[in-house]
C-alpha cells in the first residue's frame, strides 16, 4: 500500500490516472495467483532456496541441468543518498546480527502503524481532500513520457503497481527458521498480499479522487508524502537475503564460508555482512553515475519474475507427470493447474515490459539497462547444481513436524 502512494508518479507519467486505477486490479490478482502458486510449492518443500530449489525438486529430469520530510531549500545530492544507503545497511546489519530478537517486534509495530496509517489517510483524503469525478479516475488519460503508442505506454505505466506487489517472495526464505512451516509460510504469503491488495486498490482510488492535476503531481518532488520509510522494509531485506546467501553457499554457489552460523548469536553472521557490504560498495555507484547504479540495480524485478516463472512452470509440468507432485496441506486443489496458467501468463507479460525504457528519447542516462545486463548474467554465470542432501534433509523435518 506505501509502496503504490510512493510509485503511483510513474503511472500517471505513462497513461495518466486509469493506468493506475485499472492497472492495480489487474496486477493484484496476477500477484494473487503467483503467491498462491509459490504457497502451494512452500506447502510442499519450505526451504530457504526457495523458487531454485523447487524448480530442481519439480522440474523434469532432462531440465534440472539447465536450470520523508523535506526543507523547501533543499537540493537531494547522488552521495546524499549513498551516506542514507550505507548507514541503513549497517545499522539494520546490526540489528540481525546482534539483536535479531527484537526484529519481529518491529514487524508487529510496523503491521498496526500499516493499517493505523491506511485508515488516517483514507479519512483525511475523502473527508478533506478535493474531488474529482469518475470520469478523472477511470477514464483520464494522460501520457507524459514520448511513448506515442498508448498499449505501450499503458503497460509500462501498468508497471508502478507491479512493483508495488513484488518482494513477497521474502517470507518464502525464511522458511527453515518458521515452526510448521509448510502451513505457516502458505497462508502468510498468500494472505498479506490478497489483503493489502484491497488495502492498496482503496488508496489508489482515494488519492486519484483527492490529487491535485496531473501535471502538477508529475511536477512535485513527491505526489504524497511516504509516511513509513523504508527502514522496515530494509530490515526485512536484510534478514531475507542474508537467508537465500546462506542457502546459496550451503547448496555450494557461494564458498562454504558463507553457510556458517555464528553459535553464539544464531544467526547467519557471515551471509548477513556480506549482503551488507556487497549493497554497500554498489551503492557507491550512485555517486559517479546515476546509469551505472540504475544498470546494477535494474535487473533485480525482472530476475524475480523469471525465477517466479520457471518454478510456476514447473510446478505445472509436475502436476501432468505419470506420478504427479504430492501436495502439502495447503494447496489449490481442482484450481491449480488455472491458477498456475494465469500465473505464467501474468508473469510473462510482465517480464515482456520490465526491459522497455520509460521515456522517450532514450539517452544513456535514461536507458533502461535492466534487459543486456539479466542476459549478460545469465550467459556467463556457471553452477554445477544444489546439494540435494539438503533437500531430503529439509523434507524429512517437516515429516517429523
Amino acid at each position: 500500500m506505501n509502496v503504490v502512494s510512493r510509485n503511483m508518479w510513474f503511472a500517471l507519467y505513462n497513461g495518466g490516472p486509469q493506468t493506475f486505477a485499472w492497472s492495480v486490479i489487474i496486477v493484484y490478482l496476477g500477484a494473487l495467483a503467483q503467491a498462491a502458486s509459490l504457497a502451494e510449492m512452500a506447502s510442499i518443500l519450505p526451504i530457504a532456496g526457495a523458487q531454485y530449489h523447487w524448480t530442481h525438486h519439480l522440474a523434469p529430469e532432462r531440465w534440472k541441468s539447465l536450470v520523508s520530510l523535506k526543507h523547501p531549500d533543499y537540493v537531494a545530492k547522488r552521495w546524499h543518498l549513498t551516506l542514507v544507503i550505507l548507514c541503513m545497511l549497517f545499522i539494520q546489519a546490526f540489528m540481525n546480527m546482534y539483536t535479531f530478537w527484537i526484529i519481529p517486534w518491529v514487524e508487529l509495530f510496523a503491521g498496526i502503524a500499516h493499517v493505523c496509517l491506511f485508515i488516517i489517510f483514507i479519512v483525511v483524503l475523502v473527508t478533506l481532500g478535493p474531488r474529482h469525478n469518475s470520469y478523472f479516475i477511470f477514464s483520464e488519460q494522460d501520457i507524459s513520457s514520448g511513448w506515442s503508442g498508448k498499449f505501450v505506454a499503458w503497460n509500462l505505466g501498468m508497471l508502478t503497481c507491479a512493483w508495488s506487489f513484488t518482494g513477497f517472495d521474502g517470507v518464502l526464505h525464511m522458511s527453515e527458521g518458521v515452526r510448521k512451516a509448510n502451513q505457516a509460510v502458505p497462508h502468510a504469503l498468500f494472505w498479506t498480499i490478497a489483503l493489502n491488495g484491497i488495502l492498496a486498490y482503496a488508496m489508489v482510488i482515494a488519492m486519484l479522487a483527492a490529487m491535485s492535476p496531473v501535471n502538477q503531481a508529475l511536477s512535485s518532488d513527491s505526489p504524497i508524502i511516504p509516511i513509513l520509510q523504508s527502514v522496515i522494509v530494509c530490515l526485512d531485506s536484510v534478514a531475507s537475503v542474508s537467508r537465500l546467501t546462506w542457502a546459496w553457499s550451503r547448496d555450494r554457489g557461494l564458498p562454504h564460508l558463507f553457510s556458517v552460523i555464528c553459535h553464539k548469536y544464531q544467526v547467519l553472521s557471515h551471509a548477513i555482512w556480506l549482503v551488507a557490504i556487497v549493497v554497500g560498495l554498489l551503492s557507491l555507484l550512485n555517486i559517479g553515475s546515476t546509469a551505472a547504479f540504475g544498470a546494477i540495480t535494474a535487473p533485480s524485478s525482472l530476475a524475480l519474475y523469471f525465477s517466479c516463472f520457471i518454478a510456476i512452470s514447473c510446478m505445472l509440468h509436475a502436476r501432468f507427470r505419470p506420478n504427479p507432485v504430492k501436495l502439502g496441506g495447503w494447496n489449490l486443489g481442482r484450481y491449480g493447474i488455472a491458477v498456475n496458467i494465469f500465473a505464467l501468463i501474468h508473469t510473462a507479460w510482465i517480464m515482456i515490459f520490465l526491459p522497455f525504457s520509460s521515456t522517450l528519447p532514450v539517452t544513456p542516462v535514461n536507458m533502461n539497462y535492466c534487459g543486456p545486463i539479466f542476459a549478460a548474467v545469465l550467459i556467463f554465470t556457471h553452477w554445477h547444481g544444489l546439494n540435494v542432501e539438503i533437500i531430503q534433509l529439509v523434507t524429512r523435518d517437516e515429516e517429523n513436524n
